[in-house]
């Protein structure tokens, strides 16, 4: 199958977005128990962690406040979203709408998760200089660690594949 140059673009985009995505959720949870355990007056202080497995990665969730059900549930919560997160932008997932993206199916809806995603992203790569590129997955992909045939690829390849990499190459919601 032939595969277009902004083809791999999108494709880098879709998994630099994702791992973007869960950071994010994983720090306004974090900071909305810290200002809630806060202005709770509590002084004691518990914890809960929750492991899973999300946008490929081993995942754990943990939380501290004030009770340790609380923390549980909280860590359980984190742990959806992140599950969730990845049915909307994970690559790996053939209906999530960066699939749709990288694979320009012609179903992107735009996802207020996604489009959120993006409003953050793109700015910091502006900021970046593009050193911040969500559209690497393509070089990445090259060593295929998550793949049964892990491999270092040649400079030639790699330099082949850096062609492709450019976050300003495709804007969504655009005609």
């Amino acid at each position: 199958m032939f595969v277009t140059h902004g083809e791999e673009k999108t494709k880098k985009r879709g998994m630099i977005i994702a791992l973007l995505c869960v950071a994010l959720v994983c720090v306004i949870i974090s900071l909305v128990m810290i200002y809630w355990n806060r202005a709770s007056g509590e002084t004691a202080i518990f914890n809960a962690a929750n492991a899973g497995f999300g946008m490929g990665s081993q995942t754990t969730c943990k939380v501290y406040g004030p009770s340790e059900e609380t923390c549980r549930e909280q860590a359980e919560a984190m742990q959806k979203e992140i599950e969730t997160l990845e049915a909307h932008i994970s690559r790996r997932i053939d209906d999530s709408q960066t699939a749709a993206i990288v694979n320009a199916t012609g179903d992107f809806v735009e996802a207020p998760e996604v489009v959120g995603i993006l409003d953050v992203m793109l700015p910091l790569c502006e900021l970046s200089g593009g050193r911040l590129d969500p559209t690497i997955a393509p070089v990445t992909e090259l060593w295929d660690i998550d793949g049964l045939n892990p491999r270092l690829p040649e400079k030639q390849e790699i330099l082949d594949r850096l062609k492709s990499v450019d976050y300003r190459w495709k804007e969504l919601g655009s005609p």
